[in-house]
């Protein structure tokens, strides 16, 4: 069900507990073509908007294209073509932890899909993704975080929404470059996707679904390193990165390992926008741009060192990306301006 209304409720806090990985995967390839996922899925969460499975609201596993193996889901926008609002059901409402959702995405035109922040379908949609006029945009319902031209259209693309539920951060990865990471201003939690054809002229087909929600509690071995990341402590345990939280190793944020552990703070920022790169840098360009791509800021050159503070009071309230590039490092980060 697509929802372009925007505003703002209250985040929902919880108590936090750690210790459980869950995780679900499909490739659709032990299924058969014809197959309504509400009906041979049910039991793995899919469902439909209004519940009525197996019907032309439901989608069926096709055999004519896929990313792995033989079979995929497909949904046709056109009038009487196919499936609309198919519910992936998380199987409950997740608001700790990390919660990650992977899939891949074959479209020939437009396509849309979004997260549900609730068990019941329709009340908030934290996460959206569409592309119209070939445009791909992201949008936590209440603010845009990403808006520029979709140049995967005829090949399989793979989306990654990665949500550090702790942090309130919420990162969308395309074929693993990140392209917007954001605190959700709509409700911190995440409970099903849903995926719908915005109109008759979108049909795409979706393989390799995965989700996994992580809390785990990790123990130091002989072959952890104590580093420095953005002024903060973590972690390398057996290769991977983690933060201490609340007496316990947690996943470092995506958004810190992605992005050279670029932050800034306010944000939402008023007048003065302060950008803390985490690490020295030497001969930074840095601009900000807004989500047509127009340039709102001169370049400033030559940037030295782990902070640089910029005057944005007379920059319009609205989403922008702020961009830095030098011979050894690179970021693109999106931040709020709100007056």
């Amino acid at each position: 069900m697509k929802n372009f209304n925007f505003f703002f409720v209250s985040m929902i806090i919880s108590s936090l507990s750690f210790g459980q990985v869950d995780s679900y995967s499909e490739d659709f390839d032990s299924l058969s073509a014809g197959d309504y996922m509400g009906v041979v899925g049910a039991a793995n969460g899919w469902t439909t908007w209004s519940g009525t499975t197996g019907t032309a609201e439901d989608v069926q596993v096709s055999d004519s294209m896929s990313n792995s193996g033989s079979n995929s889901i497909y949904f046709d926008g056109a009038p009487g073509g196919g499936a609309h609002d198919v519910l992936l059901d998380f199987g409950g409402e997740y608001n700790y932890g990390t919660f990650t959702v992977d899939l891949e995405l074959y479209a020939d035109s437009g396509f849309y899909w979004n997260l549900q922040g609730n068990t019941s379908p329709g009340i908030t949609f934290p996460l959206q993704m569409y592309c119209l006029d070939d445009s791909l945009q992201i949008n936590d319902a209440a603010f845009f975080y990403y808006y520029e031209d979709y140049m995967n259209y005829g090949e399989w693309a793979h989306f990654t929404m990665h949500m550090d539920l702790d942090s309130n951060v919420w990162t969308v990865l395309l074929n693993n470059d990140t392209l917007a990471s954001f605190p959700n201003a709509m409700i911190n939690q995440v409970a099903s996707m849903d995926l719908y054809p915005l109109d008759a002229h979108h049909d795409f087909f979706i393989d390799d679904v995965m989700w996994t929600w992580d809390t785990t509690v990790v123990t130091p071995t002989s072959d952890t390193t104590q580093i420095i990341v953005g002024g903060d402590t973590a972690w390398v345990i057996d290769g991977d990165t983690f933060e201490m939280w609340d007496g316990g190793y947690v996943p470092y944020g995506v958004e810190e390992l992605d992005n050279g552990a670029v932050s800034m703070y306010p944000n939402p920022a008023n007048d003065v926008l302060t950008v803390s790169f985490g690490r020295k840098v030497t001969n930074l360009e840095v601009s900000l741009v807004d989500i047509q791509g127009k340039q709102v800021f001169a370049n400033f050159k030559n940037v030295d060192g782990r902070n640089q503070s910029l005057d944005v009071t007379n920059i319009p309230s609205g989403v922008y990306i702020m961009k830095g590039s030098s011979k050894t490092f690179n970021f693109r980060k999106s931040v709020v301006i709100q007056h």
